[in-house]
């Protein structure tokens, strides 16, 4: 129940806040991942409707593997882990304004790289 209060408090709409608050005191990318983690298990409820290249998802959980952030997609064809940066979702449902915000974080720190190659 205490997670569902905060979800339903949290009704911030820009990312760079979001970001800057999940990644404070950060020294490198393990860090940043460490501290979405913590905000995306503190807000975010699962399950939560998504889509994945058009097809319709039902994310059951997030978790972190390896070197990136990861979901558990339920299909009609079965249950499957993807890349948190391969669905879309509703920002404005179940705390997920903190992957939109991990998302664009990512998206970031790739721009920042391409453009000095």
């Amino acid at each position: 129940m205490k997670k569902q209060a905060k979800t339903m408090a949290m009704e911030v709409e820009d990312l760079d806040v979001l970001i800057e608050e999940a990644t404070v005191d950060c020294n490198d990318e393990v860090d940043c991942r460490a501290g979405f983690m913590a905000m995306i298990e503190d807000f975010v409820l699962c399950p939560f409707d998504a889509t994945v290249k058009g097809q319709s998802v039902e994310i059951e959980n997030v978790f972190e593997e390896n070197y990136g952030i990861r979901v558990l997609a339920r299909t009609k064809d079965g249950t499957f882990p993807l890349d948190v940066l391969d669905i879309k979702f509703d920002r404005k449902r179940n705390g997920c304004w903190w992957l939109a915000a991990y998302q664009n974080g990512q998206k970031e720190t790739w721009e920042t790289r391409n453009d000095g190659v």
